[in-house]
């Protein structure tokens, strides 16, 4: 198990098909299998709200991610996350 220290988390509210979409991009290629698998294994549900801790780091790296031009599965998953939650992430 590995245990990285990063910071406080923001909690983000995600769907059942997003956390199945999670799930999805830890396979293949792309580099951000990690980052999908950390996400999906922290989903906890309270009430009925599913939700996910993200770091700062993390939230960092998927905003610069969602940024790109790119139309793969987990650009897409972020950005939909992210708007979502409300989480600024366009750049300029």
């Amino acid at each position: 198990m590995r245990v990285t220290i990063l910071g406080k988390g923001q909690m983000l509210n995600i769907t059942e098909t997003q956390h199945r979409e999670l799930l999805d991009a830890t396979t293949g290629s792309g580099g951000n299998q990690t980052l999908c698998e950390d996400l999906h294994r922290r989903a906890k549900r309270s009430d009925g709200i599913l939700t996910t801790t993200v770091y700062p780091k993390e939230l960092e790296r998927m905003k610069k991610y969602a940024n790109r031009t790119d139309k793969g599965t987990w650009q897409c998953l972020y950005r939909e996350i992210m708007d979502a939650n409300r989480v600024p992430w366009k750049f300029g």
